[in-house]
């Protein structure tokens, strides 16, 4: 375990909020794992260091088999540009294990859940299914071995958990996998696809859920799809674009925050914007190293760090009889209000937070034009996001 108490120890050259940073990095690339607030005891959220773990006692069975209820299949990987399955050919890095890992013990209700079967190579889950994950490093491969007790679809439903997590962290270790079984096909007995098996294989079954072959209902005729809503932005309200055109003309240094979360209603969609705004006055925003918009407190304050590392400009002199004090401005924030507001909000409060001054429409005493086209020409930074 790693309690965030210990860093001021591990790291005494660093600063409090270069130790957090340093800390929510390792975080993002799976080194270590925090705990969910409910798995641990008081206020000290620990994380685990899966590289860290300990190797299984020797007089220790953390799995009681049964032949009745136990199955297993093997996850094979390969690198993500070839398309050669032979044995020679796996690849399985200790850190996609680990990342495993890590997202899995996420879910602990307790830090006796969380410690009781968590080893080096291997882990216990214990929740609506029981199963177990081990790495088998010399088959460069994971063995899944899920407990059914009776629950129809507990098979399935256990795998199909895991490849969601796989997939989520798949490209980033530039690897392919599939799921396989050892049974008999085509003649041969040896390790399978579940994907190659006929749909009315036993084992296949057991881990892909079970589709109705029966003659379909005639589907009655499609309505006519409606016209997709066109892709809209923040670049596409009036203001922002009078504050882009003032950050162009008094040459601003620009600072891009982007949401990346799909769910969010601002979530902003490169591939669209680059659609739509290629070859326009605006292509140039999409071209800036955006920063990604974070929520969780530790990420939050890497967010920041990165935001202030960028921010480099000097202070502009303040207007004579400014429409706002001061008159000049560390950042001018520019934003579309209707998607964005909570998390500019945020930002204004968490900039703040470090000594900086921050131009923020809804914290004006004067919001007119005017007073806007002031706020970008005597700030230091023209902050978006998008």
């Amino acid at each position: 375990r790693l309690s965030p108490q210990l860093l001021p120890v591990l790291w005494p050259e660093l600063s409090k909020s270069e130790r957090r940073s340093m800390l929510a990095s390792m975080a993002t690339f799976g080194f270590v794992s925090r705990l969910s607030e409910q798995a641990v005891e008081e206020q000290d959220w620990p994380y685990i260091v899966p590289s860290l773990l300990p190797a299984v006692p020797q007089d220790r069975a953390i799995w009681k088999p049964s032949e009745e209820a136990d199955r297993s299949l093997r996850i094979r990987f390969i690198h993500q540009k070839t398309q050669n399955w032979s044995d020679g050919e796996g690849f399985l890095p200790d850190t996609l294990f680990f990342r495993v890992v890590s997202a899995l013990v996420q879910d602990a209700t307790s830090i006796s859940d969380a410690f009781r079967d968590l080893y080096i190579d291997r882990m216990v889950v214990r929740g609506d299914q029981r199963f177990m994950v081990c790495h088998l490093r010399q088959q460069r491969c994971l063995e899944l071995t899920v407990f059914g007790g009776g629950q129809p679809g507990a098979y399935s439903a256990v795998a199909l958990q895991l490849e969601e997590l796989l997939l989520a962290v798949q490209d980033s270790f530039g690897v392919q996998f599939r799921y396989e079984i050892e049974c008999e096909h085509r003649g041969e007995v040896g390790w399978w696809s579940v994907l190659d098996l006929p749909p009315d294989h036993e084992l296949g079954q057991l881990w892909i859920p079970k589709v109705d072959h029966s003659e379909p209902k005639p589907e009655p005729e499609p309505e006519p799809e409606p016209e997709p809503e066109p892709y809209r932005t923040c670049l596409d309200r009036e203001f922002v674009q009078k504050e882009v055109g003032w950050q162009e003309q008094y040459e601003r240094p620009i600072i891009t925050v982007f949401e990346e979360e799909r769910r969010r209603q601002a979530y902003f969609d490169y591939a669209k914007a680059w659609a739509k705004y290629a070859g326009t006055p605006y292509e140039r925003l999409l071209n800036v190293a955006s920063v990604v918009y974070r929520r969780n407190s530790y990420e939050a304050e890497a967010m920041v760090n990165r935001i202030v590392d960028k921010a480099t400009a000097a202070l502009p002199a303040p207007r004579t009889s400014a429409l706002n004090q001061p008159g000049c401005w560390d950042f001018f924030l520019s934003h579309g209000q209707a998607a964005a507001g909570d998390q500019v909000k945020m930002l204004c409060f968490l900039l703040r937070q470090r000594g900086k001054t921050v131009w923020y429409d809804n914290e004006m005493t004067d919001c007119s034009t005017e007073a806007m086209e002031e706020g970008v020409k005597h700030s230091a930074h023209f902050l978006l996001f998008l």
